[in-house]
């Protein structure tokens, strides 16, 4: 994901692709604004649940009993 991050960043600071052609040759991006938005919110959702994840395993693990099941 991070290198469609940069891809996006590329084309809409440059008006295209400024690093090698092998880069960004995989796949085309029409709206290189719009695409950087939509995976700044992706990878935004995925740190919240990431850190909620992280913060109920902290909490299931130190309420966790030795001996129990």
């Amino acid at each position: 994901m991070v290198i469609f991050v940069e891809a996006c960043g590329s084309i809409a600071v440059y008006q295209g692709p400024r690093k090698e052609p092998d880069d960004y040759s995989n796949f085309t991006i029409e709206d290189s604004v719009a695409t950087f938005h939509t995976l700044k919110q992706i990878i935004d959702t995925v740190e919240k649940l990431s850190e909620s994840h992280e913060k109920y395993r902290k909490k299931r693990s130190s309420s966790a009993k030795y001996g129990s099941e």
